[in-house]
Protein backbone atom coordinates (compact mmCIF):
# COMPACT_ATOMS: atom_id res chain seq x y z
CA UNK A 1 0.00 0.00 0.00
CA UNK A 2 2.29 2.20 0.66
CA UNK A 3 4.65 1.74 -2.25
CA UNK A 4 1.72 2.40 -3.91
CA UNK A 5 1.01 5.45 -3.23
CA UNK A 6 4.91 6.43 -3.02
CA UNK A 7 4.88 5.44 -6.78
CA UNK A 8 1.53 7.12 -7.28
CA UNK A 9 2.90 10.60 -6.29
CA UNK A 10 5.61 10.68 -7.92
CA UNK A 11 3.37 9.54 -11.18
CA UNK A 12 1.56 13.21 -9.94
CA UNK A 13 4.69 14.85 -10.43
CA UNK A 14 6.03 13.32 -13.86
CA UNK A 15 3.34 11.96 -15.49
CA UNK A 16 5.12 11.16 -18.97
CA UNK A 17 7.45 8.39 -17.21
CA UNK A 18 6.81 5.18 -18.67
CA UNK A 19 9.24 2.93 -16.63
CA UNK A 20 7.12 4.51 -13.50
CA UNK A 21 3.84 3.49 -15.16
CA UNK A 22 5.12 -0.11 -16.10
CA UNK A 23 6.96 -0.59 -12.79
CA UNK A 24 3.35 -0.22 -11.22
CA UNK A 25 1.48 -2.11 -13.41
CA UNK A 26 4.02 -5.26 -12.48
CA UNK A 27 3.10 -4.27 -8.67
CA UNK A 28 -0.89 -4.41 -9.43
CA UNK A 29 -1.04 -8.13 -10.14
CA UNK A 30 0.69 -9.65 -7.76
CA UNK A 31 -0.89 -7.18 -5.10
CA UNK A 32 -4.44 -8.09 -5.89
CA UNK A 33 -3.65 -11.62 -5.38
CA UNK A 34 -2.22 -10.48 -2.24
CA UNK A 35 -5.14 -8.27 -0.89
CA UNK A 36 -7.46 -11.19 -1.78
CA UNK A 37 -4.98 -14.10 0.29
CA UNK A 38 -5.00 -11.03 3.09
CA UNK A 39 -8.58 -10.85 2.89
CA UNK A 40 -9.56 -14.23 2.80
CA UNK A 41 -7.47 -15.08 6.54
CA UNK A 42 -8.41 -11.83 7.78
CA UNK A 43 -12.15 -12.89 7.53
CA UNK A 44 -11.72 -16.30 8.51
CA UNK A 45 -10.34 -15.18 11.86
CA UNK A 46 -12.46 -11.90 12.33
CA UNK A 47 -15.80 -14.49 11.81
CA UNK A 48 -14.46 -17.71 12.56
CA UNK A 49 -13.16 -16.99 15.85
CA UNK A 50 -16.37 -16.18 17.66
CA UNK A 51 -18.67 -18.11 16.08
CA UNK A 52 -15.68 -21.69 16.11
CA UNK A 53 -19.07 -23.95 15.93
CA UNK A 54 -19.96 -22.20 12.74
CA UNK A 55 -16.32 -22.87 10.81
CA UNK A 56 -16.02 -22.44 7.18
CA UNK A 57 -13.37 -20.93 4.52
CA UNK A 58 -16.31 -19.54 2.74
CA UNK A 59 -15.94 -16.33 4.80
CA UNK A 60 -13.21 -14.95 3.34
CA UNK A 61 -14.72 -15.16 -0.13
CA UNK A 62 -17.71 -13.60 1.28
CA UNK A 63 -16.07 -10.73 2.53
CA UNK A 64 -14.18 -9.82 -0.71
CA UNK A 65 -17.06 -10.30 -2.80
CA UNK A 66 -18.92 -7.48 -0.53
CA UNK A 67 -16.22 -5.16 -0.35
CA UNK A 68 -16.34 -5.41 -4.81
CA UNK A 69 -20.46 -4.93 -4.57
CA UNK A 70 -20.31 -2.07 -2.29
CA UNK A 71 -16.99 -0.51 -4.51
CA UNK A 72 -19.38 -1.12 -7.28
CA UNK A 73 -21.68 1.06 -5.23
CA UNK A 74 -20.03 3.76 -4.44
CA UNK A 75 -18.73 4.02 -8.22
CA UNK A 76 -22.65 4.25 -9.24
CA UNK A 77 -22.74 6.84 -6.34
CA UNK A 78 -20.12 9.06 -7.55
CA UNK A 79 -21.02 8.79 -11.29
CA UNK A 80 -24.56 10.17 -10.29
CA UNK A 81 -23.19 13.06 -7.92
CA UNK A 82 -20.63 14.18 -11.06
CA UNK A 83 -23.82 14.19 -13.54
CA UNK A 84 -23.93 17.88 -11.99
CA UNK A 85 -20.75 18.59 -13.34
CA UNK A 86 -20.05 19.82 -16.93
CA UNK A 87 -16.25 18.61 -17.47
CA UNK A 88 -17.81 14.56 -16.66
CA UNK A 89 -20.67 15.52 -19.96
CA UNK A 90 -19.78 16.46 -23.68
CA UNK A 91 -17.58 19.58 -24.36
CA UNK A 92 -20.22 22.44 -24.79
CA UNK A 93 -19.36 22.72 -28.42
CA UNK A 94 -20.32 18.97 -28.99
CA UNK A 95 -23.76 19.03 -26.52
CA UNK A 96 -27.62 19.98 -27.81
CA UNK A 97 -30.11 20.18 -25.78
CA UNK A 98 -31.54 17.55 -25.66
CA UNK A 99 -28.03 15.60 -24.75
CA UNK A 100 -26.79 17.67 -22.54
CA UNK A 101 -27.33 15.63 -19.24
CA UNK A 102 -25.60 12.45 -21.52
CA UNK A 103 -22.45 10.70 -20.14
CA UNK A 104 -19.85 11.99 -22.63
CA UNK A 105 -18.45 8.46 -24.67
CA UNK A 106 -15.29 8.23 -23.06
CA UNK A 107 -16.36 8.05 -19.87
CA UNK A 108 -19.45 5.54 -20.71
CA UNK A 109 -17.51 3.36 -22.34
CA UNK A 110 -15.17 3.58 -18.67
CA UNK A 111 -17.96 2.49 -16.86
CA UNK A 112 -18.63 -0.29 -18.93
CA UNK A 113 -15.67 -1.82 -18.07
CA UNK A 114 -16.78 -1.33 -14.97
Amino acid sequence: MFVFDRLSKQQDVNQSDRALRRRLKMLAGPGIILYAFAMTFAAIDWVDVPLAALGSTIYGFLFIAGQLISSMAFMIAVVALLRAHRAFFQRPAETSSARSREVAPRFRDALGLL
